[in-house]
């Protein structure tokens, strides 16, 4: 009676049969993969506490507010200063000149007050992020006299872009929407669906993370402090969050270990087809004839 082709006894010293060398080697190769994905992955997790919140700064801030609409005598005044850029952290004062009496810059970028009487001053505001980066911009504040003989605000406007860049899904993203013209203080109102994650605030701050990518066209209304108002549409493209090192090395481990597995089941359909392994004198697809 022959003996099963895996039942008989291999010879002491023999050499082991080129399946169970490939299959060792699998075995190994498979668990160095596995090993560099734990390591990259506690290398992401470290490298993913260390970045600041909202990821690196893109450019240095600047100050996107480059006029300042007239106020009333007499009336309440509200003017938010506009910056781009930086850490996301803002700290503003007056550097140099004066601003109306009545009027005060407070440290969030907010000009305030209610002015005491018709005047022109300059002014020269300084805003400086987290990491220390400053800039500044020269402003004139023109204060006209109340009653019928003062010339008649320009209508409002919104000053904002048109289009919103630089999002991507899940960071934090803060755009400031401009007013010009009008009457100040402004008031701020979204229509439509901006990105999901989003919001704006009645003085006009767009903040929030968005949750996915994709564009998104929605329409904000500024009202001032006469009651008029002005609409303007905005799309905003948000791109999806760039894929980090070690998903990309997971995908290509997964890659790697579904063509071992192909290989392997090609080895074995072979041995099952010919009904011996390639070390009973078949040529496999992993060894040589032996003699």
């Amino acid at each position: 009676m022959t003996a099963p082709v895996y039942g008989r006894r291999r010879a002491r010293g023999a050499e082991h049969p080129v399946e169970l060398r490939f299959v060792d080697m699998l075995l190994i190769v498979i668990a160095t993969l596995m090993f560099v994905a734990v390591v990259l992955s506690v290398t992401s997790a470290f490298s993913t506490q260390a970045e600041p919140r909202g990821g690196k700064p893109d450019a240095a801030p600047r100050v996107e507010t480059r006029s300042a609409p007239a106020a009333v005598a007499g009336r309440p005044y509200e003017l938010t200063l506009a910056v781009r850029g930086g850490d996301g952290t803002y700290a503003w004062r007056t550097l140099s000149g004066a601003l109306p009496p009545g009027l005060a810059l407070d440290r969030s970028g907010v000009v305030r007050g209610t002015p005491a009487g018709a005047v022109s001053t300059q002014a020269t505001v300084q805003v400086t992020d987290g990491a220390g980066t400053s800039a500044q911009r020269d402003l004139a504040f023109t204060v006209r006299p109340a009653g019928e003989g003062a010339a008649k605000a320009p209508p409002p406007r919104v000053a904002s872009d048109v289009s919103l860049l630089g999002a991507r899904a899940g960071r934090e993203y803060r755009h400031v929407f401009k007013g010009e013209g009008g009457t100040p203080p402004y008031t701020w109102k979204v229509a439509g669906e901006p990105p999901k994650g989003l919001g704006v605030a009645p003085d006009g701050t767009l903040t929030g993370r968005p949750k996915e990518a994709g564009t998104s066209t929605f329409t904000v209304t500024m009202a001032d402090g006469a009651g008029a108002s002005v609409r303007q549409q905005v799309r905003m493209d948000v791109k999806p969050q760039p894929e980090s090192l070690f998903w990309r090395m997971l995908g290509w481990l997964k890659t790697v270990v579904t063509w071992m597995g192909y290989l392997l089941v090609l080895n074995v359909v072979y041995m099952v087809l010919f009904g011996a392994p390639p070390t009973a004198g078949h040529a496999g697809l992993f060894g040589r004839r032996r003699r």
